[in-house]
């Protein structure tokens, strides 16, 4: 029995997705996006928000049991926990931090209009003319690929973090990493309740796409800049 009313049938269930967690969990997924587990304190109902399934109604998930173990790994959209069977309430979250698509590589150069040519003329890229951002101290110029983007970065006024990282590397380098999330601050609330990684500002700004991102300490990220922004 699950929270809601709903009864997750573990015959049903495995023969839905034939997933066993270690023998004694069933994971099943109800039409309208909400998963259900057997009878156990080990996992926790998930409600997706209404979310599609896929045609064979499963929903692809990272699912973590009550003691951080890893047991079925994919994608899933944010989603809200709530209680089920065996008395479990808490406030914790049983659901991993979802990512998505690779957004965009960023790379710092000394010298933009050089950067620029080589992709645009030498490699063949479409590359976008120059845009200042004050705001963020930054002049960019994105290089649209197939199936991402890199994103030119140059100083724009003295205070500009582009410009503390050129003075380290000389020549330019990999500045940052971007990856997409659906909800920023989701991801914000995910993060800090996990402890493990370092949000920068909790609070999201608006990136150079005029959506909503934050940045990841990279001491918490093998050394990587990561930037997270909402798609």
């Amino acid at each position: 029995m699950v929270s809601r009313g709903y009864l997750a049938s573990l015959k049903d269930a495995s023969d839905w997705l034939g997933f066993h967690a270690k023998g004694c969990t069933v994971i099943t997924c109800l039409p309208d996006g909400t998963l259900l587990c057997s009878s156990t304190e080990r996992f926790r109902l998930i409600n997706l928000m209404g979310s599609k399934v896929n045609q064979s109604n499963i929903r692809i998930l990272n699912i973590l049991d009550l003691f951080g173990n890893v047991f079925w790994i994919a994608r899933v959209s944010f989603g809200l926990a709530e209680s089920c069977g065996g008395g479990e309430t808490g406030g914790y979250s049983t659901l991993a931090l979802a990512l998505g698509r690779l957004n965009h590589v960023a790379i710092a150069t000394p010298d933009l209009k050089k950067a620029s040519a080589v992709y645009r003329d030498v490699l063949g890229a479409q590359v976008s003319p120059p845009e200042d951002l004050p705001q963020h101290g930054v002049t960019v110029v994105f290089v649209n690929l197939n199936n991402t983007k890199i994103e030119l970065l140059h100083p724009y006024g003295n205070a500009s973090p582009i410009q503390k990282f050129l003075d380290k590397n000389k020549d330019g380098g990999i500045h940052h990493i971007c990856v997409e999330v659906e909800d920023i601050q989701s991801a914000v609330n995910h993060l800090e309740q996990n402890g493990s990684v370092r949000v920068l500002d909790r609070k999201p700004k608006i990136g150079a796409h005029g959506k909503p991102v934050v940045f990841l300490h990279p001491k918490d990220c093998g050394g990587v800049l990561i930037e997270l922004e909402q798609v």
